[in-house]
């Protein structure tokens, strides 16, 4: 990455400043994603019950490393990657940022009630007439 960064013209400054926030940045929305997840898991009994057990079961039967699941062991482990997933889905640490394709005659949907319009490719921000 710092080559590349070098390459395109950055200084050492500019460098060290970009690969601070490219850290910075990856830990937060990784941070983010992982408290949103645990946050639905242990409101949801059933959810917490369930993955629980299973981590159990994996545990009794050798399936784990210890100290730490390494990531083959924990791609068996079918709930687990159904929580991981759905916690990504509920609450996607970046989705505000990117923006969506708007067909080319525009696009009305409803989101609270409120009737939106998209005319180009933007975020939900201001798609309603107001920024949020």
């Amino acid at each position: 990455m710092m080559s590349s960064f070098t390459a395109h013209g950055l200084n050492e400054t500019d460098l060290v400043a970009e690969s601070l926030l490219q850290i910075l940045a990856g830990a937060d929305t990784t941070a983010t994603a992982i408290r949103a997840t645990m946050l639905h898991v242990i409101t949801h009994a059933t959810v917490y019950k369930k993955l629980q057990s299973e981590i159990d079961q994996a545990v009794q039967n050798g399936r784990i490393s210890s100290p730490v699941i390494q990531e083959a062991e924990a791609l068996e482990l079918k709930y687990l990657q159904a929580v991981i997933r759905e916690g990504l889905r509920v609450w996607p640490p970046v989705t505000g940022l990117l923006s969506k394709v708007v067909p080319e005659a525009g696009d009305e949907v409803e989101i609270d009630g409120r009737r939106c319009s998209f005319q180009e490719a933007l975020t939900l921000d201001g798609a309603c007439g107001e920024s949020r």
